[in-house]
Protein backbone atom coordinates (compact mmCIF):
# COMPACT_ATOMS: atom_id res chain seq x y z
CA UNK A 1 0.00 0.00 0.00
CA UNK A 2 1.19 3.37 -1.05
CA UNK A 3 1.10 6.24 1.66
CA UNK A 4 1.88 9.82 2.21
CA UNK A 5 1.09 12.59 4.08
CA UNK A 6 1.63 16.79 4.64
CA UNK A 7 0.74 19.73 6.58
CA UNK A 8 -1.12 22.64 4.72
CA UNK A 9 1.15 25.44 5.25
CA UNK A 10 -0.31 28.69 6.96
CA UNK A 11 -0.93 31.39 4.44
CA UNK A 12 1.15 34.71 4.43
CA UNK A 13 0.20 37.69 3.21
CA UNK A 14 1.79 40.28 0.69
CA UNK A 15 1.60 43.59 2.55
CA UNK A 16 2.28 45.99 -0.54
CA UNK A 17 4.02 46.34 -3.87
CA UNK A 18 5.95 48.81 -5.48
CA UNK A 19 6.73 48.83 -8.82
CA UNK A 20 9.86 50.36 -10.83
CA UNK A 21 9.61 50.49 -14.36
CA UNK A 22 13.21 50.70 -16.35
CA UNK A 23 11.72 50.22 -20.32
CA UNK A 24 8.71 50.65 -21.66
CA UNK A 25 7.09 51.32 -24.95
CA UNK A 26 3.61 50.58 -26.68
CA UNK A 27 2.31 50.25 -30.00
CA UNK A 28 -0.74 49.96 -32.14
CA UNK A 29 -1.40 49.54 -36.11
CA UNK A 30 -3.94 48.16 -38.45
CA UNK A 31 -3.03 46.04 -41.35
CA UNK A 32 -4.04 46.52 -44.67
CA UNK A 33 -7.34 44.61 -43.90
CA UNK A 34 -8.27 47.39 -41.13
CA UNK A 35 -7.50 45.24 -38.18
CA UNK A 36 -6.42 46.95 -35.36
CA UNK A 37 -3.40 45.86 -33.54
CA UNK A 38 -1.67 47.12 -30.36
CA UNK A 39 0.92 45.75 -28.17
CA UNK A 40 4.19 46.62 -26.42
CA UNK A 41 6.72 45.72 -23.74
CA UNK A 42 7.53 46.07 -20.50
CA UNK A 43 10.60 45.75 -18.38
CA UNK A 44 11.18 46.73 -14.35
CA UNK A 45 10.57 45.08 -11.01
CA UNK A 46 8.51 44.34 -8.16
CA UNK A 47 9.68 44.98 -4.34
CA UNK A 48 7.11 42.08 -2.79
CA UNK A 49 6.65 43.19 0.93
CA UNK A 50 5.57 40.19 3.23
CA UNK A 51 6.07 39.04 6.94
CA UNK A 52 7.58 36.08 7.40
CA UNK A 53 6.33 34.22 10.41
CA UNK A 54 8.90 33.56 13.30
CA UNK A 55 10.27 30.39 14.43
CA UNK A 56 9.39 27.92 11.74
CA UNK A 57 10.89 26.71 8.35
CA UNK A 58 8.73 28.78 5.74
CA UNK A 59 8.94 27.98 1.91
CA UNK A 60 7.86 29.76 -0.98
CA UNK A 61 7.33 30.50 -4.38
CA UNK A 62 6.68 33.58 -6.37
CA UNK A 63 5.15 34.18 -9.90
CA UNK A 64 3.13 37.21 -11.60
CA UNK A 65 0.45 36.33 -14.03
CA UNK A 66 -2.11 38.23 -15.91
CA UNK A 67 -5.14 37.52 -17.82
CA UNK A 68 -5.48 38.24 -21.57
CA UNK A 69 -8.54 38.02 -23.75
CA UNK A 70 -8.05 35.39 -26.84
CA UNK A 71 -10.15 36.09 -29.78
CA UNK A 72 -10.51 33.13 -31.79
CA UNK A 73 -10.58 34.90 -35.77
CA UNK A 74 -10.32 38.89 -35.82
CA UNK A 75 -13.79 40.57 -35.65
CA UNK A 76 -14.95 37.27 -33.99
CA UNK A 77 -17.34 37.27 -31.02
CA UNK A 78 -15.76 33.91 -29.46
CA UNK A 79 -12.50 34.45 -27.16
CA UNK A 80 -11.05 32.65 -24.07
CA UNK A 81 -9.44 33.79 -20.91
CA UNK A 82 -5.52 33.08 -21.15
CA UNK A 83 -3.78 32.98 -17.71
CA UNK A 84 -0.30 34.58 -18.85
CA UNK A 85 3.09 34.15 -16.61
CA UNK A 86 5.68 36.58 -16.68
CA UNK A 87 9.26 35.86 -16.79
CA UNK A 88 10.48 36.77 -13.74
CA UNK A 89 14.02 36.89 -11.99
CA UNK A 90 15.59 38.07 -9.11
CA UNK A 91 19.52 38.86 -7.36
CA UNK A 92 18.51 38.59 -4.08
CA UNK A 93 20.53 36.42 -2.07
CA UNK A 94 17.21 34.80 -0.64
CA UNK A 95 17.05 33.35 -3.84
CA UNK A 96 20.28 32.57 -5.18
CA UNK A 97 21.05 30.41 -8.71
CA UNK A 98 19.20 27.60 -7.75
CA UNK A 99 15.51 29.25 -7.15
CA UNK A 100 15.64 30.61 -10.50
CA UNK A 101 12.75 29.40 -13.01
CA UNK A 102 11.86 31.39 -15.59
CA UNK A 103 8.46 31.65 -14.67
CA UNK A 104 8.69 31.34 -10.48
CA UNK A 105 11.26 32.00 -7.77
CA UNK A 106 11.74 29.46 -5.21
CA UNK A 107 12.98 30.07 -1.72
CA UNK A 108 12.96 29.71 2.19
CA UNK A 109 12.94 32.15 5.04
CA UNK A 110 16.87 31.25 6.05
CA UNK A 111 17.80 34.39 5.52
CA UNK A 112 15.16 36.66 6.59
CA UNK A 113 13.23 34.44 9.23
CA UNK A 114 10.93 35.93 11.68
CA UNK A 115 11.12 39.05 10.07
CA UNK A 116 9.04 41.61 7.14
CA UNK A 117 11.22 41.20 4.35
CA UNK A 118 10.81 43.56 0.38
CA UNK A 119 12.06 40.65 -1.95
CA UNK A 120 13.26 42.34 -5.62
CA UNK A 121 11.55 40.56 -8.63
CA UNK A 122 12.23 41.43 -11.96
CA UNK A 123 10.32 41.31 -14.63
CA UNK A 124 9.80 41.12 -18.50
CA UNK A 125 6.55 41.38 -20.39
CA UNK A 126 7.00 41.12 -24.21
CA UNK A 127 3.20 41.50 -24.76
CA UNK A 128 2.33 44.70 -22.54
CA UNK A 129 -0.34 47.13 -22.26
CA UNK A 130 -0.73 49.71 -20.40
CA UNK A 131 -3.27 49.86 -17.63
CA UNK A 132 -2.89 46.37 -17.62
CA UNK A 133 -3.77 44.56 -14.25
CA UNK A 134 -0.69 41.53 -12.58
CA UNK A 135 -1.43 39.16 -10.16
CA UNK A 136 1.53 38.55 -7.53
CA UNK A 137 1.01 35.15 -6.56
CA UNK A 138 2.57 34.51 -3.01
CA UNK A 139 2.64 30.84 -2.55
CA UNK A 140 3.49 28.98 1.01
CA UNK A 141 5.01 25.82 0.20
CA UNK A 142 5.31 23.12 2.30
CA UNK A 143 8.51 21.57 3.11
CA UNK A 144 8.11 18.07 0.94
CA UNK A 145 6.48 20.70 -1.85
CA UNK A 146 9.51 23.12 -1.68
CA UNK A 147 12.08 19.97 -1.95
CA UNK A 148 9.91 18.22 -4.83
CA UNK A 149 10.05 21.73 -7.20
CA UNK A 150 13.81 22.50 -6.21
CA UNK A 151 14.71 18.85 -7.18
CA UNK A 152 12.90 19.46 -10.18
CA UNK A 153 14.65 22.29 -11.02
CA UNK A 154 17.72 21.24 -10.79
CA UNK A 155 16.78 18.00 -13.18
CA UNK A 156 15.51 20.08 -15.86
CA UNK A 157 19.29 22.04 -15.82
CA UNK A 158 21.08 19.06 -15.32
CA UNK A 159 19.83 16.44 -18.29
CA UNK A 160 21.37 17.85 -20.82
CA UNK A 161 24.54 18.54 -18.83
CA UNK A 162 26.47 15.20 -20.14
CA UNK A 163 29.14 16.48 -17.16
CA UNK A 164 26.04 16.89 -14.65
CA UNK A 165 25.94 14.64 -11.49
CA UNK A 166 22.86 12.52 -11.20
CA UNK A 167 19.68 13.86 -10.04
CA UNK A 168 17.54 12.77 -7.99
CA UNK A 169 13.97 13.92 -7.62
CA UNK A 170 12.65 14.27 -4.09
CA UNK A 171 9.96 11.94 -3.34
CA UNK A 172 7.50 11.29 -0.49
CA UNK A 173 5.41 8.45 -1.01
CA UNK A 174 6.16 5.46 1.36
CA UNK A 175 6.63 2.34 -1.05
CA UNK A 176 5.48 4.08 -4.02
CA UNK A 177 6.86 6.99 -6.29
CA UNK A 178 5.52 10.78 -6.69
CA UNK A 179 4.09 13.70 -4.24
CA UNK A 180 1.81 14.65 -1.95
CA UNK A 181 2.39 17.96 -1.12
CA UNK A 182 0.59 21.21 -0.15
CA UNK A 183 0.45 24.73 0.08
CA UNK A 184 -1.44 27.98 0.25
CA UNK A 185 -1.66 31.28 -1.81
CA UNK A 186 -2.32 34.75 -1.58
CA UNK A 187 -2.39 36.87 -4.69
CA UNK A 188 -1.95 41.01 -4.80
CA UNK A 189 -3.13 42.60 -7.81
CA UNK A 190 -1.17 45.41 -9.40
CA UNK A 191 -2.01 47.57 -11.57
CA UNK A 192 0.78 49.22 -14.21
CA UNK A 193 0.48 52.07 -16.53
CA UNK A 194 -1.95 54.17 -17.71
CA UNK A 195 -3.53 55.33 -21.28
CA UNK A 196 -5.54 52.99 -23.74
CA UNK A 197 -3.32 50.56 -24.34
Amino acid sequence: VATSSDIVPLQVQVTSVSAVITEANYYEWTNSNGTHYYGGNAEGNFGILFSDPPEVDNYYQISVAYYDTVYQEPDSLEFTIDRRMLWVSSDDGAVGQNGNDIMSLLFSDEVFNGLDYKLKVNFTDRNARKGRKYFIELVSLSEASYLYRMSGNEFSRARNDPFAEPVQVYCNIENGYGIFAAYSVDIYEIVLGEGPL
